[in-house]
């Protein structure tokens, strides 16, 4: 509907696509930042709205998303973005769960379904409930269970429709699909050139057919996994079940769900996208002062 209300306004002019997309990044951002309150409230009891705006400001201006927000095709994402972080928002607010809210909760997922982004909200909630602790007054397991199954359905039904019309819950695009087991081991060396991306954004033009790998034992395969795990260091200097731990550890869930890609289950032909990129940026960026404040005491 966006794109239509731009060719009626502007027909191909791609100046009017391109400001109406980098006004939903920024309406992204400002979500992003009443997020990042929250967060800091929840966990540190304080919003911390200077440490919030440079966070988001992080997130706006990072090469990366500068060029997804101005790629004209990339509004579907965008508007799921929003959504996204909207209905963790409601998810995270520091009262008790109203029906109301868990109807807009419902209703901002069904949003956008067919976008990837949107079918990792079930996991985005589990993650903001364990780790940010969420005051919703639920306190048995029945109850949470209650609270996050109806997500779970909407997606299990969505992909069961997708099933039984495309024949397939994959990427219908996908010309040249991978092996599931080749396309499970690379993702080891993905991981690493995204999260390359994220802190030296060179070569942003994503290599979307990268060198198959077959075996764990490939020497680009052991560089990635002692690299991944090397970096747990700045999880173990951190002392579990204090705030700063359930930040970074909530940063790096998200950062890992929002890039999961729903093709390591389903049949695609392309590995790496930098526009998958964007939200992890800024999530994995909740924990940065935190740990700094941590290493100096």
């Amino acid at each position: 509907m966006t794109y239509t209300l731009n060719y009626y306004v502007g027909k191909l002019d791609p100046f009017g696509y391109r400001v109406i997309n980098l006004l939903g990044h920024v309406g992204v951002g400002f979500l992003l930042f009443l997020l990042s309150r929250r967060l800091f409230f929840l966990l540190f009891g304080t919003e911390q709205s200077v440490l919030s705006f440079l966070l988001v400001l992080f997130f706006v201006v990072h090469p990366v998303n500068a060029i997804v927000a101005l790629y004209t095709f990339n509004r579907s994402d965008i508007l799921a973005a929003l959504a996204s972080v909207g209905a963790i928002l409601l998810f995270l607010r520091p009262k008790p769960l109203t029906p109301s809210r868990y109807v807009g909760m419902v209703a901002l997922f069904v949003i956008g379904l067919d976008r990837t982004i949107r079918r990792r909200a079930p996991g985005d909630l589990i993650v903001g409930r364990l780790c940010c602790r969420a005051p919703m007054r639920l306190n048995s397991f029945r109850a949470q269970v209650r609270l996050h199954l109806p997500f779970w359905i909407v997606l299990g039904l969505y992909f069961a429709a997708r099933a039984a019309y495309f024949g397939s819950i994959g990427d219908l695009e996908a010309e040249s699909p991978w092996d599931r087991w080749p396309y499970v081991v690379t993702q080891i060396v993905s991981l690493v050139r995204y999260l390359q991306c994220v802190f030296v954004p060179a070569g942003l033009s994503l290599d979307h057919m990268p060198k198959h790998y077959d075996s764990l034992a490939e020497p680009a395969i052991l560089l990635s996994a002692a690299g991944l795990w090397f970096s747990r260091a700045g999880w173990m200097v951190v002392r579990k079940g204090t705030a700063v731990s359930r930040l970074v550890l909530f940063s790096v869930l998200w950062f890992l769900i929002q890039l999961a890609p729903s093709s390591s289950f389903t049949d695609h032909d392309g590995l790496c996208g930098k526009s998958v990129v964007s939200i992890p940026i800024r999530t994995s960026a909740h924990s940065y002062p935190r740990i700094l404040c941590r290493f100096s005491g």
